[in-house]
């Protein structure tokens, strides 16, 4: 830790201003409020942390409901009741999340003490706090989409199976929606008791692009159920959004439905960045809903710098500027976490690809 640069800044100043942009970003992603953000020492009911780097839960943890509870004449015992046995614990250790960028020597050269200037400095810890975000991000949406983390890059693999249902997994439409015929509204309710069949949450969130959404407010079904009259033979050529909405709501119990492609790029032209590919978009993702739906946790342990002591006790990010190696003048500013999400109750949430 001796090429700590606490000149330029110190890290403790550093990693305050990493957390705040961090925070600042993770806020306007869609699936930071449907994995919401967890330090490891106050995870949610059924997640426990063991020590400052592992994470245990019991996948769709449910408690069985016995029959303990007998009659019994006056003054005699009660037989004991049945001891349910252990159910299987998953365990996974946090992974580190980093971004490094370098000033180098024509940096220094070019641009002089603006090179290493506190505004310079907190830029390039914003963006590395960006793509941390944006990264994890992309982490949650594979654990809900497959039910599953990848992670196969920079020398690192790690694949994690949260354990989802194979029926689940399984479920696909009855008809592709992009057909007139289907009748979109049966698959959704099709997919709710499926869900609740294998003791998940009945859904109330919907997420959808705006591919699918085109899809439902032309779709002939869709139409007739909105006008009342499913038997019309001249009915509308499409419905609105709200309408489309109502359908559901009336029928299926959704009471929520997000466009979450139109969400991220809104994120990626506010952010003046490079529009990437996030969510599917021929892919629809039932939900119990937002925020600590109990479903999962994007966890955050703490990095080996704050166990160090070289900040503070912290389950966020840790920032620096660092020496760079070798005869040539340079620096580098680094962001780390140690962090994962973790999809605890994979039979809640139920992806399918309709189109």
């Amino acid at each position: 830790m001796s090429n700590i640069n606490t000149e330029i800044i110190d890290p403790n100043v550093a990693s305050k201003f990493a957390q705040g942009a961090f925070d600042t970003i993770d806020a306007t992603l869609p699936f930071s409020s449907i994995l919401p953000n967890h330090a490891i020492n106050s995870l949610p009911d059924g997640m426990s942390g063991d020590g400052n780097m592992t994470v245990s839960w019991i996948p769709n943890q449910r408690h069985e409901l016995g029959d303990n509870s007998k009659y019994r004449a006056w003054d005699a015992e009660v037989p004991y009741g049945k001891t349910v046995g252990g159910k299987t614990i998953k365990r996974t250790a946090l992974m580190p999340l980093s971004s490094r960028v370098r000033i180098s020597e024509r940096d220094i050269v070019s641009l002089g003490m603006e090179a290493t200037s506190v505004e310079r400095i907190e830029e390039r810890i914003g963006q590395g706090s960006i793509e941390v975000a944006v990264k994890l991000e992309k982490q949650r949406i594979q654990a809900l989409t497959t039910g599953t983390i990848k992670i196969d890059e920079n020398n690192v693999t790690n694949s994690l199976d949260f354990g989802r249902s194979k029926k689940l997994s399984a479920a696909a439409p009855a008809k592709l929606w992009s057909d007139a015929a289907a009748v979109l509204v049966i698959d959704v309710m099709n997919w709710a008791q499926l869900i609740v069949d294998n003791d998940g949450a009945r859904p109330r969130t919907m997420l959808i692009t705006r591919k699918i959404l085109t899809a439902l407010m032309t779709n002939g079904t869709m139409i007739k159920y909105r006008y009342g009259a499913f038997t019309a033979t001249t009915p509308a050529p499409s419905i609105t959004f709200g309408e489309v909405f109502g359908v559901f709501a009336g029928r299926t119990g959704i009471s929520q439905i997000i466009v979450v492609d139109g969400l991220y790029d809104e994120f990626f032209t506010t952010q003046h960045f490079e529009r990437q590919a996030m969510f599917p978009d021929d892919m629809v993702l039932l939900l119990p809903g937002t925020g600590d739906s109990g479903i999962g946790a994007t966890v955050f342990g703490e990095t080996a710098e704050s166990r160090l002591g070289i900040i503070p006790e912290s389950y966020g990010p840790f920032a620096c500027v660092q020496n760079g190696q070798g005869n040539v003048p340079n620096y580098e500013v680094y962001v780390t976490e140690a962090v994962l999400p973790i999809l605890a109750k994979p039979d809640s949430t139920l992806a399918v690809t309709v189109l």
